[in-house]
């Protein structure tokens, strides 16, 4: 028995230690695979330089020598460079290809059947403004929409390059499969280069609610007034959601010509358009719009009665509105009027002190 639990042991002890060696080895090659990668992009990376240099220094370019620069690994160092570039490093980067043969090799990247590569690609070729490159980008966020990484930096690329026409095709195409998050279209939109409010006016025809509240909430965020008529009819959507950001893109824009319809909004079934409008109407004319903002202090739902307390304790002279609350019977609307009061004057003494 004695022997057969040694052997077993043994043989443990044996297999761990062969286990423990060949991760140690595994270990060893990625680290030394990393290294090799990391030696070779630092060598790229110096002759960039020293092909940048040489042009800036005596207008000599190189750039068509060095094959190194026609690999993906090439493409990944570039995108790495301008990166870590001023703008006036960019430009000459921007001229060293214009003026080589890379321009075939870009094109053939972005026809590749490597994801990673075209991102890379799109990329560079974004952070360079080669608008040239447009129309082939256009056509892979048609032709490509499974790969939710390549999307998104074509999609960035084309807003970058202000491309007005190829945004509005894509984004009001009701076939076009869009795979971004709310988040990704909003940090798409912010980064267009173009007019944004022609950009934004286009969109509001968008069939995905995404790219329609993103505009909204850009429209009122922009402060692009002109627009608070096209937003008014999504005072009626059916979406809850639409109607929110209305109201508060709205109130951003003080956008007056809206105050009767949002007015009827205060009485909405969903607290949350409720909370909204108490504050757009504070926001667009808070003396005019007193009654139904005081009235948000009765609200039976907490957020809309805290949103009113909020713009109530700016509206002059206060006591008037302390008064009525206090004749009321609503022990809720005096609570939360007293709490805001009493927190506006702690700022103020924070403030003066």
């Amino acid at each position: 028995m004695n022997d057969w639990l040694q052997s077993a042991v043994y043989y443990l002890i044996v297999f761990f230690i062969s286990i423990l060696l060949y991760f140690l080895f595994v270990l060893m090659i990625v680290h030394i695979k990393s290294s090799s990668i990391e030696k070779r992009k630092e060598a790229i990376r110096s002759k960039y330089h020293d092909v940048m240099d040489l042009y800036s220094l005596a207008g000599i370019n190189t750039f068509d020598k060095h094959r190194i620069f026609r690999t993906p690994l090439g493409i990944m160092v570039l995108d790495e460079v301008m990166r870590h570039s001023s703008a006036e490093r960019i430009q000459e980067i921007k001229h060293l290809i214009s003026e080589s043969s890379y321009d075939n090799y870009l094109r053939r990247l972005l026809r590749s059947g490597d994801p990673m590569t075209k991102i890379f690609t799109v990329k560079m070729v974004a952070d360079l403004n080669l608008k040239q490159y447009g129309q082939m980008i256009f056509e892979m966020v048609l032709h490509e929409t499974e790969n939710s990484d390549l999307q998104y930096h074509a999609l960035m690329a084309l807003s970058q390059f202000g491309n007005e026409q190829a945004l509005g095709k894509i984004f009001c195409n009701d076939r076009f499969t869009q795979k971004l998050t709310f988040r990704s279209i909003q940090e798409i939109l912010k980064a267009y280069s173009g007019e944004k409010s022609r950009l934004y006016w286009i969109l509001l025809d968008a069939p995905d609610l995404y790219v329609r509240r993103i505009c909204i909430k850009r429209i009122g965020t922009e402060k692009i007034r002109r627009l608070g008529g096209f937003l008014t009819p999504y005072l009626n959507h059916s979406d809850y959601n639409i109607v929110i950001d209305t109201v508060r893109a709205l109130g951003q824009l003080k956008y007056r010509e809206a105050l009767p319809e949002i007015e009827k909004l205060t009485e909405h079934f969903r607290w949350e358009v409720r909370a909204a409008c108490v504050t757009a109407l504070a926001q667009i004319d808070l003396k005019a719009e007193i009654g139904y903002i005081t009235g948000g202090l009765f609200d039976e739902e907490w957020w809309v009665r805290r949103n009113a307390a909020s713009a109530v304790i700016q509206y002059e002279p206060i006591k008037d509105i302390v008064s009525y609350v206090v004749r009321s019977d609503d022990r809720f609307a005096k609570e939360i009027l007293a709490a805001a009061i009493r927190k506006k004057e702690l700022l103020e003494y924070g403030g003066a002190r």
